[in-house]
C-alpha cells in the first residue's frame, strides 16, 4: 500500500504530496513492524526521509502554509539507514542501489555513492524499470566521477 501511495505522490502536486506523505510513512511503518526486512518498506521509507528531509524553500514555505510545518522526523540519516536496509535484505534490486547513491550523493559521501552506483550497473535487469536505471547509474557516474 505505502509503495502504491508513494508512486502516486511522486507525480501530485506539493499539497497532494504532503497529504499523500502521511500515509506512505504510516504504511511503511506498519510493514516494518510485522517485517523489518521488508525491502519494500524500508526503501519507500528511505526515500520518504530523502524527499522530505531536501525539500527546497519554495516547498518547506508551501508545507508551513498549508499544513503548519513539514512532517517530523524525517532526516538525511533516516534515509540512509532505511536505504542502506533495502540493499541489505535485496542487494540485487537496482532502484535500491541508485537510489542509496543518489541519497548518499547528497550527504557528501561521494566515494560511497559512486560504489553504489558501480554496483547498480552490475546487476541483472529485473524490471521493466531497471533498463532506464542503469542508464542514470551511468549518467551519474559520468557526472561524479
Amino acid at each position: 500500500m505505502s509503495v502504491a501511495i508513494g508512486s502516486v505522490a511522486e507525480v501530485a502536486s506539493i499539497k497532494e504530496a504532503l497529504l499523500l506523505s502521511k500515509d506512505v510513512k504510516k504504511y511503511a511503518e506498519a510493514a516494518l513492524k510485522f517485517n523489518p526486512n521488508h525491502s519494500g518498506a524500508n526503501h519507500v521509507l528511505g526515500m520518504w526521509n530523502f524527499r522530505i528531509a531536501n525539500l527546497n524553500f519554495i516547498q518547506r514555505t508551501a508545507a508551513n502554509a498549508l499544513f503548519g510545518g513539514l512532517p517530523e522526523g524525517a532526516s538525511n540519516d533516516n534515509a540512509l539507514k532505511y536505504l542502506q536496509k533495502a540493499t541489505q535484505v535485496q542487494p540485487d534490486f537496482i532502484l535500491y542501489w541508485l537510489d542509496l547513491a543518489l541519497c548518499q550523493y547528497e550527504n557528501n559521501q561521494e566515494l560511497v555513492a559512486i560504489q553504489s552506483v558501480k554496483k547498480a550497473i552490475t546487476l541483472k535487469i529485473q524490471t521493466p524499470d531497471d533498463a532506464a536505471h542503469i542508464v542514470k547509474c551511468k549518467e551519474l557516474l559520468q557526472d561524479w566521477e
